[in-house]
């Protein structure tokens, strides 16, 4: 990746990955990922919820049907000191490519640690 993508991966290096989830207030048995927020928090509670959230290093932001959370900025890369060089630590391709349903659209599920959305055409390559 460094030698076909250096500023992709530099980018990686320094600003990591956020990854954002849409939960609703029901479930979505069209979608493997469409759980709805009190399954996934095991409350019916919000503030139980972001408590939870909070341990996990996961904010929550409260929408009208449901939850947006949003991890990170994480590591993608880190050093490996067994092995003395980096390693690719991160699911980023999962998320881009498998976060796919009604509330969540997965060009977003992941974006680079200030923000800016991963390009497209390097994650397809």
């Amino acid at each position: 990746m460094k030698e076909k993508y250096p500023e992709f991966v530099e980018k990686l290096e320094e600003h990591g990955l956020i990854s954002t989830w849409i939960f609703g207030a029901e479930d979505d048995v069209s979608s493997p990922i469409g759980r709805r927020w009190q399954s996934v928090f095991l409350t019916q509670d919000k503030s139980t919820a972001e408590e939870r959230a909070a341990r996990l290093g996961i904010k929550l932001e409260w929408m009208e049907d449901g939850v947006k959370t949003i991890m990170g900025p994480k590591p993608a890369i880190k050093f490996d000191k067994m092995r003395g060089r980096k390693i690719w630590f991160n699911g980023m391709m999962l998320a881009y490519m498998g976060r796919n349903n009604e509330r969540n659209d997965p060009k977003r599920a992941v974006a680079f640690g200030d923000g800016t959305p991963l390009p497209a055409n390097i994650i397809y390559d």
